[in-house]
């Protein structure tokens, strides 16, 4: 469950592979290559 759904409370986030920025999933994604996020 994402809190707002629009980006703004950056509750739904993951961070690229190198840690040194946070993508949101609800703007950014849902769906990204294996490579542009870290697990």
């Amino acid at each position: 469950r994402m809190a707002c759904g629009v980006g703004a409370c950056w509750g739904c986030t993951c961070l690229d592979p190198d840690g040194s920025a946070a993508k949101r999933i609800c703007k950014e994604g849902p769906v990204f290559s294996w490579e542009e996020v870290s697990l």
